[in-house]
């Protein structure tokens, strides 16, 4: 596994590109709800949802590696929690993209909408849980806890 890039540590490198990524994603299934947009634009946002859950795992693995190696201990636990959910979604959002480009067009009207609305819930959740999952890492970077040994884990 990628656990250093040029001698730093991968995760603090890895993990921007779902920090940018599941935001765009997330504002373009919005998109999908203008029946007009969605045959321009579900392969490429299901492609894109697609590469930024892959690097949603890779930031969870090499950030999991990261943690082993400066013995944080339980100070991160909420930021791996909200990690992990964001994960979860994310690979969610990219399934039902997936799904949805291939099989939407044969849904009735109706399942069309109701299936755009809930992957526009699913990429609204994406936003919600990666601005949490960073919010919470920076918190235990930039807000002293791992250079102050705190253990509390920040909640």
């Amino acid at each position: 596994m990628l656990h250093e890039i040029t001698g730093l540590p991968a995760h603090p490198l890895i993990v921007h590109m779902p920090l940018v990524l599941a935001p765009i994603v997330g504002v373009l299934t919005l998109a999908l709800l203008r029946p007009s947009w969605r045959d321009r634009l579900l392969w490429p946002l299901a492609g894109l949802a697609v590469v930024t859950a892959f690097f949603a795992i890779i930031a969870a693995v090499s950030g999991e590696w990261f943690a082993e190696q400066l013995r944080i201990g339980e100070a991160i636990h909420a930021h791996e929690e909200a990690a992990e959910l964001f994960r979860n979604v994310e690979i969610l959002l990219a399934v039902a993209l997936v799904a949805a480009a291939v099989g939407l067009r044969r849904l009735p009207r109706a399942a069309q909408t109701a299936a755009v609305v809930v992957i526009a819930a699913l990429g609204i959740g994406s936003v919600a849980a990666v601005v949490d999952a960073g919010h919470k890492g920076a918190e235990q970077v930039w807000g002293g806890a791992l250079q102050n040994g705190d253990d509390s884990g920040g909640d």
